[in-house]
């Protein structure tokens, strides 16, 4: 069970992604859906993006985050030298499109018992419903998200909605071209680095995704 003060963080934090542009949809999961996170556990989320603008919604979300200081930036989750550093901030490991909000099948135990767990904490009911029918096989039931009192809505600011409308044409389409090639790179470089080191990370940088999951053995 997460206490009382940890769901009041987590709904705060949640609330942040209706002031980034092109999210519409936000999942929480790890040991916050699980309902074993602890004080200094942070907050995993999976993000669904909107279509064609993935890797857009991937800058904008890290350069906001880290501009808040809420971000979980820590290079080994497993075993951080400072715990508490990552208390409460976001963890965010999955940009999904919208065109495709299908998860990875499960690699180990934890993932199966985990994706049981998932449930939609952020975006319009449509979008909460693709994504527990894309991921019914996986997920096992039908979730009432809106049942949940970690569910904050699907607000979007006026700030991320003039973004939005900004880059919904040919520029947008340009800089999102540009976005891709350099995460990328940048996370191939990095998944190259964790494995010189002994650690493996689960890469995906496709048109409609951004995977990069430490694997746990």
């Amino acid at each position: 069970m997460l206490s009382s003060a940890k769901e009041r963080i987590i709904k705060k934090r949640v609330s942040l992604f209706s002031w980034v542009p092109f999210v519409k949809l936000a999942v929480l999961s790890g040991s916050c859906a699980m309902g074993s996170a602890g004080e200094n556990s942070d907050i995993d989320i999976i993000i669904g993006t909107e279509k064609g603008r993935t890797y857009l919604c991937r800058a904008f979300t890290l350069i906001f985050l880290d501009f808040l200081r809420v971000r979980n930036k820590s290079d080994n989750k497993e075993n951080s030298p400072c715990q508490s550093a990552k208390a409460d901030k976001l963890c965010l490991s999955h940009f999904l499109s919208v065109s495709s909000l299908k998860m990875s099948e499960p690699e180990n135990l934890y993932e199966s018992e985990l994706y049981t767990k998932i449930v939609p904490v952020y975006g319009s009911p449509a979008m909460c419903a693709s994504f527990i029918k894309d991921n019914i096989g996986i997920i096992g039931k039908i979730l009432e998200y809106r049942s949940s009192c970690l569910y904050v809505g699907s607000e979007k600011k006026w700030p991320a909605r003039i973004i939005e409308k900004t880059l919904s044409g040919k520029l947008g389409n340009w800089l999102e071209k540009k976005a891709r090639s350099i995460q990328s790179k940048k996370i191939c470089n990095y998944a190259s680095y964790l494995a010189a080191d002994g650690r493996k990370m689960r890469v995906i940088t496709s048109e409609d995704r951004v995977e990069t999951c430490y694997k746990i053995n």
